[in-house]
């Protein structure tokens, strides 16, 4: 879902609302009339309409009741729903019975029929209603119109608030709190950030509260919040950072639907081409996802590659565009890594996640020396650590 759009022709739309409600109250109306010859009774009139209101008034709880459902993530009909249509139901058989001289077993099919009807255009209209700053939660995230993320943010605000109480409360050590953090509490919030806008305070504000744990766990003294973010390799604490995170997490899920050969991918990329026109307007988008990730793009100075493909035919010629595979960009990354000038520094390198202790080496690693580069196996020149110096 790319975001929740404003319906433009709000007239088109409200004439629909009507004909939905028009169809929903005529099925309600006519749910006790029929074709059938009229059955003798000592009902008076009015003893007839109390029936007649009494099955109307049980119905409207019934779709009372619905609707809540549906607004509650379309949730299944409780004991008490199905007691109710139930009820419904047996009541309009008596009242039918009463009423119509009906061939046998005809009776218990109308109903039947007439209130899967009903329940349908019930459905029909709980799907098609809109309430103005509802909310809505769609695979774990909550989607509002207009872009805002008010309640998503109340929500994950909640999440973190009662989490950090805990931690505190626990009295973890240094080692246990920062674990925590990253792998329980940044977990937690990262998810639903993938898709969802927060503003940059609020991340900056979880991450003071989180460095305030580890600070408080590990007895430090004050700190520049960079020692705690930096990676123990670097002489960091190894604390993640929701700022940082977050960012990275939008850009990867963009990224992955951008090369998603489904529906998805082709709404993303369509948007992308959509967003990518409008920045030469007097209005460039604002707000959507595509605008989101260019923010982040921006911040860690990345870029997004397309690759183009030109096909000649008969004096025609066609152009596709698709999205760069990992494999093309590799070569072009490569490129432009031989384009920079040696500046004497040792190489570093990760390897494939393979390690061969008998043999003390690594997997394959990427090596690369001035105009040439290639592949080798590595050896270890740390006990421990998953880091390689290239091996020629």
């Amino acid at each position: 879902m790319e975001t929740i759009r404003q319906v433009k022709d709000k007239e088109r739309w409200k004439q629909g609302a009507d004909d939905r409600e028009e169809r929903l109250t005529r099925a309600e109306e006519d749910i006790h009339r029929h074709e059938w010859d009229t059955a003798p009774t000592s009902k008076s009139a009015w003893e007839w309409l109390v029936q007649v209101d009494a099955i109307h008034d049980q119905m409207r709880g019934w779709e009372q009741r619905s609707k809540k459902r549906w607004w509650g993530q379309n949730e299944p009909p409780t004991p008490e729903d199905d007691r109710l249509e139930q009820e419904i139901r047996g009541k309009l058989e008596v009242l039918l019975d009463e009423t119509y001289d009906a061939p046998e077993g005809a009776i218990v099919e109308r109903v039947g029929r007439r209130v899967g009807e009903w329940k349908r255009l019930v459905e029909e209209r709980n799907r098609a209603a809109v309430e103005p700053g509802r909310s809505m939660r769609y695979l774990g995230v909550w989607y509002e119109e207009g872009f805002k993320w008010a309640h998503q943010k109340r929500v994950l605000a909640s999440k973190f608030a009662d989490l950090n109480t805990k931690i505190l409360q626990s009295s973890p050590s240094r080692e246990e709190a920062i674990y925590c953090i990253n792998a329980t509490i940044n977990a937690a919030l990262k998810y639903p950030l993938r898709v969802a806008k927060i503003d940059k305070t609020t991340l900056r504000n979880w991450d003071t509260a989180n460095r305030k744990v580890v600070s408080k766990a590990g007895k430090l003294m004050a700190m520049h919040p960079m020692v705690y973010h930096l990676a123990r390799s670097e002489g960091g604490l190894g604390l993640e950072s929701l700022e940082s995170a977050v960012g990275i997490g939008q850009v990867e899920a963009y990224m992955e639907a951008l090369n998603t050969e489904d529906l998805n991918g082709a709404i993303t990329r369509a948007g992308r081409r959509r967003f990518l026109t409008s920045l030469g307007g007097a209005n460039p988008e604002n707000g959507t996802i595509h605008a989101v990730v260019e923010e982040a793009l921006r911040e860690n100075g990345w870029t997004v590659t397309e690759e183009t493909d030109n096909t000649t035919r008969l004096m025609q010629k066609t152009t596709r565009l698709n999205y760069m595979e990992a494999s093309v960009q590799g070569v072009v990354d490569i490129a432009k890594a031989n384009t920079r000038a040696l500046v004497g520094a040792t190489w570093s390198m990760y390897g494939d996640g393979a390690t061969y202790e008998s043999e003390n080496r690594a997997g394959w690693v990427v090596w690369m020396t001035t105009g040439r580069f290639g592949r080798s196996g590595g050896r270890t020149n740390r006990e421990g650590e998953d880091v390689w110096d290239a091996d020629e």
